[in-house]
């Protein structure tokens, strides 16, 4: 059995115990720390006490270390996404940028065929006209028996580029909207 007088705890260590661990359960302040005097009562009690606060001590601040890591890990995260929002902003605002700039350029383009179709035709119209005359001898006979197939090149050369020019143009009516169906019924 112990001595009586180690045994004893004076109501004053009590009291200052309770007082220690109030006040760090109000303040979760560890650093403090009970008196442990040998040969008390209460002195084995408060180097288990110290011993136990001190582990949670170097537990919290284990735990600190490793909360300021993991929000330092975050917060350059964050700043990365922060990073790659704004760059995705400022390409879609370029792409959208981009894309008005091709609709003014298709619209610019439309424009310039639809005022050429005149341009373009009238000559050619002309350069057909007068090859379908001197074709059927219209005036009277070709001299050169090369003539005939000259004038039959150019008369096809002149039909195969209205064509082209007329699907151009039509393309760009489409493009523009402007093309106009003409629905009729027909027989299978």
């Amino acid at each position: 059995m112990a001595d009586n007088n180690t045994d004893k705890i004076s109501s004053d260590e009590l009291n200052m115990l309770l007082e220690i661990m109030d006040y760090q359960a109000k303040t979760s302040d560890l650093s403090v720390r009970m008196p442990n005097e040998s040969g008390t009562g209460i002195g084995r009690i408060a180097r288990h006490y110290n011993k136990l606060i001190e582990a949670l001590q170097v537990r919290t601040h284990e735990q600190d270390d490793m909360v300021s890591q993991r929000t330092s890990q975050i917060s350059r995260i964050n700043n990365s996404l922060a990073n790659e929002i704004m760059d995705r902003k400022i390409a879609e605002y370029a792409l959208a940028e981009s894309l008005q700039k091709a609709k003014a350029t298709n619209q610019a383009k439309s424009a310039f065929l639809a005022n050429m179709s005149h341009e373009l035709r009238t000559p050619l119209n002309s350069i057909i006209g007068f090859s379908e005359m001197i074709q059927h001898e219209v005036f009277g006979k070709l001299d050169h028996e090369h003539y005939a197939d000259y004038i039959t090149a150019i008369h096809q050369s002149g039909n195969h580029l209205l064509t082209l020019i007329n699907t151009v143009l039509d393309l760009s009516k489409i493009e523009a909207d402007a093309m106009l169906l003409e629905e009729e019924t027909i027989h299978i």
